[in-house]
């Protein structure tokens, strides 16, 4: 995302390239992704070891480099998933924190770049549910430590303040399906232990609060990690807080390109990953060698998936 070159302007979304490689407006940049065919085999031509990944790093970089450019200097940030690409960025990883970058690595995005095309700081997301805690209810306490009120639901921001090193944040996220009606709302005063399974005697009617789906709040991680040291920005750069790159990639979450409620990504992350997945040919199903297109209609043939599925 790119702010306005006046006061009162639209930023405005863009995008790499796949198909002239640089950077354009996102939707030109996805009209001539989704234009050509989709890429053949794994994103990338390199062996899933220590060097691909590497050099996988390598190109990210030289994008990076581009971006610069293509702000004409303007300072940057970089959000990335942070499941997906810790095998990419060494620096990401918790244990790894504090810590100063290891020789010849890719230690993080643009870590390999002169200090003035780096960015300010990189924002480290992760949505993972079986790396992270799973909100139940929030509970509010008085000035003397005592619990006032507990609430079932948040949809709200929580900083967590570690023993040591920086915080971190965590998004809670209401799903749809709870702010709806009927049984979307049985997880809010039961769990499934004390459910009801039904029954359908006369005397003894119940409803099967098993059976329907339950919600489940989810959580986002908000981790950002600041690469560019206070003493070395631009006198006219002001410096970057933590706490107001977590605000701002939570307020980008309410910033869907086609959907009413929450994405789990900030929408520049979000919209990187929409470009592949809304792709014509992403997750294409191929016809068996003894059937026919007309007899097989809207059927889908498993296990001829479109090899290009697996991305890093």
């Amino acid at each position: 995302m790119k702010p306005p070159t006046t006061p009162g302007g639209a930023w405005t979304l863009h995008g790499w390239s796949y198909t002239h490689r640089r950077w354009e407006l996102y939707h030109q940049a996805q009209a001539a992704f989704h234009a050509n065919a989709y890429p053949v085999g794994k994103m990338t031509d390199f062996d899933d070891d220590n060097r691909g990944l590497k050099t996988v790093a390598q190109h990210i970089d030289q994008a990076l480099a581009d971006l610069c450019d293509y702000l004409g200097g303007i300072p940057y940030t970089v959000t990335v998933d942070g499941v997906a690409t810790r095998r990419l960025w060494l620096g990401l990883h918790n244990r790894r924190q504090g810590q100063p970058p290891t020789r010849n690595s890719t230690w993080l995005p643009a870590s390999t770049l002169p200090a003035r095309e780096r960015p300010l700081a990189v924002v480290r997301i992760n949505k993972d549910m079986d790396e992270l805690p799973r909100p139940i209810r929030v509970s509010h306490r008085s000035v003397d430590g005592t619990v006032a009120r507990t609430n079932k639901v948040t949809n709200l921001l929580y900083q967590v303040t570690p023993d040591f090193g920086s915080p971190t944040w965590l998004l809670a996220t209401v799903p749809p399906q709870f702010d709806g009606a009927g049984a979307g709302r049985l997880g809010e005063a039961i769990t499934r232990w004390s459910a009801s399974h039904g029954s359908s005697d006369a005397e003894n009617r119940r409803k099967n609060e098993v059976r329907p789906n339950w919600y489940s709040m989810t959580a986002t991680e908000i981790y950002p990690i600041i690469t560019t040291p206070a003493s070395s920005m631009n006198q006219n750069t002001a410096p970057v807080e933590p706490q107001s790159l977590a605000l701002a990639a939570a307020r980008l979450c309410h910033q869907p390109l086609a959907w009413a409620n929450r994405t789990r990504y900030p929408v520049p992350l979000h919209a990187a990953q929409q470009m592949d997945l809304d792709h014509p040919q992403y997750r294409r199903s191929a016809l068996a060698d003894d059937q026919d297109t007309e007899a097989v209609g809207d059927s889908v043939v498993a296990g001829n998936s479109n090899p290009a599925d697996k991305q890093l």
